[in-house]
Parts: structure tokens; sequence; C-alpha cells
């Protein structure tokens, strides 16, 4: 389990672990001063204000607690598949699905905008982003989901009931997600299913998909160290702790023989 497993945190996952600690201060604040209504996907105030920071800002605001916890828990768990492909290759990956879902999403959302299907009132106010505030986060989510359920292998985790996987937990979060929104959020998770399967298909170039030589290089050299630093520590150090450990049980069984019996 040391590559797959918790004991070593967000060692070699540098995005994951960025996404995981921006999303969590960032919903945070928005809850605490209570601005989360300005970043949040609200084609109302797109298409009359032009606030477009709403499309960069709306897949990290997370203020439905079912998706916030799914959201921080699940990012725990993709560091394995960080580890996987590799910080580079993850890291393209994530852009890729936030940028095509938001490319979906936002203009999906205007049109029932101007089509009359998504309610706003002046009289009343309230905006559409108490109603569609989860919207953005989902796709991603469950498209990361998808693709963690195919690449990193199921393990039991109680010895009496070893057909409940961890596999299976994820389905049941990705059901709840499915069952606890409303019409529109819940297509956001049959968005984010349909993202996960054309992945998954093979297409050419989809799954070697990296950030240029150079760029990658500079990540390497100048960002990386910054974000992997103390896990790296971490890890080293537990290294070298196995490492020490290890001649030393050897010796023990050396040395410790079963004492002689005479029979006379």
């Amino acid at each position: 389990m040391g590559f797959f497993g918790g004991e070593l945190g967000f060692s070699s996952a540098p995005v994951s672990k960025s996404i995981f600690y921006v999303t969590l201060c960032w919903s945070g604040l928005a809850c605490a001063f209570f601005f989360a209504s300005n970043v949040t996907l609200d084609p109302d105030c797109i298409v009359e204000h032009f606030e477009v920071w709403r499309v960069i800002t709306s897949p990290f605001t997370l203020t439905y607690p079912a998706l916030f916890f799914v959201w921080l828990y699940m990012w725990f768990r993709f560091r394995a598949l960080e580890r996987l492909f590799g910080t580079s290759r993850f890291l393209a990956l994530v852009l890729l699905l936030f940028t095509v879902s938001q490319l979906i999403l936002t203009p999906v959302l205007i049109g029932l905008y101007l089509l009359g299907a998504i309610p706003w009132s002046e009289n009343l106010g309230y905006s559409t982003s108490r109603y569609y505030v989860t919207c953005a986060p989902i796709p991603p989510l469950i498209t990361l989901m998808v693709i963690y359920m195919r690449y990193i292998p199921p393990y039991a985790r109680h010895p009496f009931y070893p057909f409940i996987t961890d596999r299976l937990f994820i389905a049941m979060l990705g059901l709840q997600l499915l069952a606890s929104t409303d019409l529109l959020n819940s297509a956001c998770v049959f968005l984010g299913i349909g993202l996960g399967i054309v992945y998954l298909l093979p297409i050419p170039g989809l799954h070697s998909l990296k950030f240029p030589g150079p760029v990658d290089s500079f990540a390497r050299r100048f960002i990386k160290p910054h974000f992997i630093k103390a896990d790296y520590l971490d890890y080293q150090r537990y290294r070298r702790d196995r490492l020490n450990r290890r001649p030393l049980l050897a010796d023990w069984h050396r040395t410790e023989r079963a004492p002689s019996v005479d029979l006379h």
C-alpha cells in the first residue's frame, strides 16, 4: 500500500494536494464571508453583467455539504491516480476535463436562461446561483471517479466483508450525488459519466496527452519542489527508517536460535 495507500499522504501528488487545499480554503472563505453567490456559475450575471470570472471560479466553489465532503474525499483518493499517470499527464487531464465541462455547461445554462427555462425574478430577490451552485464541480469530479475506478484496482476494507470494496463505496458516493440534487445537477452527473467513457475509448493521442517539454521542465524545476518539499522529506524519512529497520530484523532472525534440547 505504499504506492496507492494513504500512509504517505500527498507525497508525489502536487496537483491533487493543490486542488484539495485550494478548494477547501476557497469554499470555506466563500461560505464564511457570504460571497459564494458572486463566484458561482450564474447565467444571469454572465449574460447581463458579463461576469466571466464565474466560469473559472465556479468549479472550485462548493457550498452543498454532500458535494463538499465527496469532493475532498475523492481528491485525497485521486493522489493514487496522479502517481500512476505522472504529474504532467494528470495535470493535463485535469485541465482538459475542467475546460471541456465548462465549455459544455456554460452555453447550456446560458441557453436555458435565454429560453426562460431557468427561473429568475428581480422582485423575489433571488439568484439562479442559489439553485445551481453545485453544477460546475460535478462533471470533472464524476469523470475522474470513472477513470479512477477503471485504473486503480479495488481492495476490500474489511476482512469479513470482502465484497465491500473501495470501488463499491465510490460508486455509492456517485449515486448519492445523483439522488441528492435537482434535475440539472443530476444531468451533470451523467455528463461526467459520459466524459469518463469518452476518455476510456482508444482515441489516438488522448491518453498520452502531456504538457510541452519546456513547460514541463520549468514546472519540475521551479514549481513542483515548493509543493512536495515537505512530503518528499517525509517520504525519504519513511524509506530511510524502513531500510534501517530491515538489517536489524535480519540480524535478529540470524541470532535468535531455538534452544537446544538435551534428550539424554
